[in-house]
């Protein structure tokens, strides 16, 4: 199936379910039907994902650092074959993420996703996450996240 056979609508909706079954219920089984076998993550920390079984392990080292972690999407611009998210992240920061040392704390941050589809799968995704805006959630608190050696 060709990009040119999925509409922008079919585009958005398959972004709708990679944030809500996958990141969200870590409903590993959709990785398949939502993203290429060659499928790529790159993102503003740690090495590139490749793969269905890459992109996995990732979710789980997410998931077993953030209790209920949940993305939020904010707004979604779709210009086929690229589909564009603004996303609020949040969760119990229960496990090293990062490199910081779990807080115990809610935290959030926000990103931006850029999505390229080939046909109605995704095969590259770039995140940019706001680090930074990370760092300064646990500073409100007056604690600071404590970074962990690689």
């Amino acid at each position: 199936m060709t990009t040119a056979q999925a509409s922008p609508q079919d585009l958005r909706q398959v972004v709708e379910s990679f944030y809500a079954d996958i990141c969200n219920r870590n409903d590993t089984a959709k990785v398949p039907l939502l993203l290429t076998p060659g499928f790529t993550l790159r993102g503003s920390v740690g090495p590139t994902v490749v793969g269905h079984d890459g992109f996995i392990a990732y979710a789980s080292l997410v998931n077993n650092a953030l209790g209920d972690y949940h993305c939020s999407v904010l707004d979604l611009v779709v210009d086929p074959p690229r589909v564009s998210a603004r996303i609020r992240n949040s969760g119990l920061h229960k496990g090293e993420l990062y490199g910081w040392l779990p807080s115990g704390k809610m935290v959030h941050w926000a990103s931006t996703a850029l999505f390229t589809f080939e046909g109605w799968q995704i095969d590259d995704l770039c995140v940019m996450g706001d680090l930074p805006g990370l760092t300064s959630v646990s500073e409100a608190d007056g604690e600071h996240f404590h970074h962990g050696e690689h």
